[in-house]
């Protein structure tokens, strides 16, 4: 499947220090071949799914109709943040 980032989440991602982003990185190749990898949320967020990248928490969101994995937040573990995610917003490069 392929992985898209959306703009709050690459914002997110820019502000990670640089160990930071290679372990998100890591997760984000795992998450192409293993979409199922993150634990399904509940409540309001139950369209979404979790996947840790210590300390952060990657939160993302399977489209199985466009085969695409959005990705909606990337988060402190501990950060209470619930995403605004928007289906269909454009594709971002990591290769920062």
């Amino acid at each position: 499947m392929k992985v898209i980032v959306t703009p709050s989440a690459q914002k997110d991602f820019s502000r990670l220090q640089q160990k930071d982003k290679e372990r998100v990185k890591k997760k984000l190749v795992l998450l192409e071949s293993r979409p199922l990898e993150g634990k399904k949320l509940s409540g309001e967020l139950n369209e979404l799914r979790s996947l840790r990248a210590w300390p952060h928490r990657i939160l993302y969101y399977i489209n199985n109709e466009e085969k695409a994995i959005y990705i909606a937040s990337i988060a402190p573990l501990l950060a209470e943040a619930i995403p605004r995610v928007h289906k269909g917003e454009s594709v971002s490069d990591l290769n920062s």
